[in-house]
């Protein structure tokens, strides 16, 4: 019975507004077209659709029909749902390519492959998401975690944030010291100050990487000193 009643009322607003110049209204403003996530990029190949007037402006304007207005809020909460389906289909393809990645003898992995094919297809923000789900799915293996810090050396810091950002001192405290070996990788190729005081507290306990970690630190201060000086 309600979604009679509520059928009704849909008919009956749509008979009061029922002129020629409402129905190519209701029509325009809700217009449909296959874009990129973020309408600014178009290099998507998702079936996520955006309004020719964003969902968020008819909802928020009075302007509009109340049918126009829950129409825009089932495409927010259907755009939303699409969303949600290609990450975790990208979530899935690239746990499988890091589940072949080898440490030792790739030096250019399906698993970087398969990033750079989502950087390029759904943009560096997709990509983002879909990382940070593996970080956390995948927090004790180590193996992603390498294959996903040497597959972000190609990128540089700017491109990454902030979720790249968000990630290093979770990385830099995990258990395995391979893990922080490929962090400060990271640190040392984006070559950033502001990252400086996470190595300043980092123990570890190979020889080698604590010698690895002062000299990202010291090139890091030297770094820091020069740009004082320029400011």
């Amino acid at each position: 019975m309600k979604n009679k009643a509520l059928y009704l009322r849909l008919f009956l607003g749509l008979l009061n507004e029922g002129t020629k110049d409402t129905e190519e209204s209701i029509s325009s403003s809700v217009k449909i077209l296959p874009v990129s996530f973020d309408s600014s990029e178009s290099n998507e190949k998702t079936s996520v659709f955006a309004e020719t007037r964003t969902s968020t402006e008819i909802i928020n304007n009075s302007g509009f029909s109340e049918l126009n207005r829950m129409l825009a809020r089932r495409n927010i909460i259907d755009e939303e749902a699409e969303k949600d389906r290609v990450i975790e289909k990208l979530v899935y393809e690239l746990e499988e390519e890091l589940n072949l990645f080898d440490e030792e003898n790739e030096e250019y992995s399906s698993a970087e492959r398969k990033i750079i094919e989502i950087e390029h297809d759904y943009k560096m923000r997709i990509l983002g998401e879909v990382i940070q789900h593996i970080y956390v799915r995948n927090f004790d293996n180590p193996l992603y975690l390498i294959g996903i810090c040497r597959s972000l050396l190609r990128y540089d810091l700017e491109e990454v944030k902030p979720w790249g950002v968000a990630m290093l001192a979770g990385l830099l405290n995990h258990s395995d010291e391979r893990v922080k070996e490929y962090t400060i990788q990271l640190i040392d190729n984006w070559s950033d100050v502001e990252l400086l005081p996470l190595l300043k507290t980092l123990q570890v306990t190979t020889g080698w990487l604590k010698d690895y970690i002062k000299d990202v630190v010291e090139n890091l201060e030297r770094k820091n000193v020069l740009y004082q000086k320029i400011i």
